[in-house]
């Protein structure tokens, strides 16, 4: 048998003690998005996990709590966690999103979803358009219209659901976000719209008490 070398063990080691760490928090309520992008991967093992968790009987008179730290990713991917998020909470359990390091595109919508949505001081937030990337692509004409049209689809679906969480108009949100990039910090995202991107600002984590039960 090969022997593993120095570094294997350690990135084996480490691994194995990140599974443990996660394993331990989301048995306490609490999960993390924070990949490198919202995937299907990470949708994935988001709802399948939720699901586990209630499965194996978590009340619904405790919090559950997401930690946020995400450039956002694909669309898609983002509908399915927003539709979980809300199908649990109709369900009539809590979640609680909590944002650190920043809170970008597709992950700003997922915020909206939460019951009761929180930040750390130095959080930034990103609101933009939907985007697609296209390399190399050869498309007819009405090919190009029809996936244009989707494109519009999507970007209404995905800014209604911030427009109507911050209370504001859905016009007056894709006219703030067309052609831009709308970078937000914590305080400015507690005042936008009638409602604000997020409820609390919070200088140290809402859930340690959790973290402190045997």
């Amino acid at each position: 048998m090969t022997k593993p070398k120095q570094g294997e063990m350690k990135r084996s080691v480490g691994l194995d003690l990140a599974d443990e760490c996660e394993d331990r928090l989301r048995s306490r309520g609490i999960f993390i998005l924070d990949g490198d992008e919202v995937n299907t991967l990470e949708s994935g093992l988001f709802y399948r996990e939720l699901l586990f968790l209630v499965s194996n009987g978590w009340p619904k008179g405790e919090p559950i709590w997401v930690i946020l730290n995400s450039p956002g990713g694909h669309a898609s991917q983002c509908f399915a966690i927003c539709d979980t998020i809300r199908s649990f909470i109709r369900e009539g359990y809590t979640i609680n999103i909590f944002c650190l390091g920043h809170v970008a595109s597709a992950a700003t919508i997922i915020l909206q979803t939460a019951t009761r949505r929180y930040s750390a001081p130095n959080t930034r937030f990103l609101v933009h358009q939907v985007r697609q990337q296209h390399v190399f692509l050869e498309e007819e004409v009405s090919q190009g219209e029809e996936r244009v049209a989707e494109m519009v689809r999507i970007n209404a679906q995905a800014c209604a659901i911030i427009a109507d969480r911050v209370g504001m108009d859905l016009q007056d949100l894709l006219a703030k976000v067309k052609k831009t990039d709308l970078w937000l910090n914590a305080e400015e995202a507690l005042k936008f719209g009638k409602n604000g991107l997020i409820d609390e600002i919070c200088p140290a984590f809402p859930f340690l008490d959790v973290l402190k039960r045997p």
